[in-house]
């Protein structure tokens, strides 16, 4: 991230400090948290953006399928869905006022959980208005995610590594049908840390559907070289930091 990025986060956060402090009119207050809430569905995903897969998914579009991933869990897996279905929903929400911060954009984590934190604060305080238990609710259910230590917040991570593989797949089968050819390996690298079995499942099922699939695209000539005159066009990502 750069130093004018690092430096419009810092103004935006006075300006919200400012916003909280000078404004009494509640009204306000609530239209601000819904148009803070509202950036999420603008902001594309950061690792798409540095891969050049245009258009990419926005911050809600993830979180949304995430929510309505929990309807689809077996009833062997026992926990709470509900919160799990709320926690999806606001997990990456912080992301509406400090962007989706990958590890290419050079920021530590600590620094990341900071700005996070402190995005929550903001967002909470605008809600607080409108409903204090709801922004209670809101500010326990990010605080337990990114603790990590509930069943329901191991089962949301997972989630959440698993609809980033779903996306990665869908990527690729549109590269193909336009005629060419985008490799997300990594993005499916993370599967060994999926730790609920069914979850492990559906995403061992997904690889191996992804394989038989690339291998049959692979073996047409005329799609081959097609894919080597594109993906000459495709800038090759930064590297992550060390």
């Amino acid at each position: 991230m750069s130093k004018d990025i690092r430096a419009e986060w810092q103004v935006a956060v006075a300006r919200s400090e400012d916003s909280v402090e000078a404004c009494d009119d509640d009204e306000e207050h609530v239209l601000d948290y819904f148009h803070l809430i509202g950036h999420a569905k603008n902001i594309q995903r950061t690792g798409w953006v540095l891969r050049n897969v245009l258009p990419a998914e926005s911050i809600a579009e993830h979180m949304y399928r995430m929510a309505m991933m929990t309807f689809g869990l077996p009833d062997s897996i026992k926990v709470d869905r509900q919160k799990c279905l709320l926690m999806a929903l606001v997990h990456d929400i912080a992301e509406a006022l400090v962007g989706d911060i990958s590890p290419a954009c050079g920021i530590d984590k600590a620094t990341k959980h900071k700005r996070e934190e402190e995005a929550m604060r903001i967002i909470c305080a605008r809600l607080r208005v409108l409903s204090a238990r709801g922004s209670q609710q809101m500010s326990d259910l990010w605080q337990e995610y990114e603790a990590q230590v509930s069943p329901e917040a191991r089962l949301v991570k997972d989630l959440d590594r698993f609809e980033m593989m779903l996306q990665a797949e869908e990527y690729e089968r549109r590269e193909i049908r336009d005629g060419s050819y985008r490799d997300l390996t990594e993005f499916f690298e993370d599967i060994d840390k999926i730790r609920e079995p069914h979850l492990k499942s559906l995403a061992e099922k997904l690889v191996s559907n992804r394989t038989q699939r690339m291998s049959s695209v692979s073996s047409d000539p005329s799609f081959e070289a097609a894919t080597r005159l594109k993906m000459h066009a495709i800038p090759a990502a930064p590297a992550a930091p060390a």
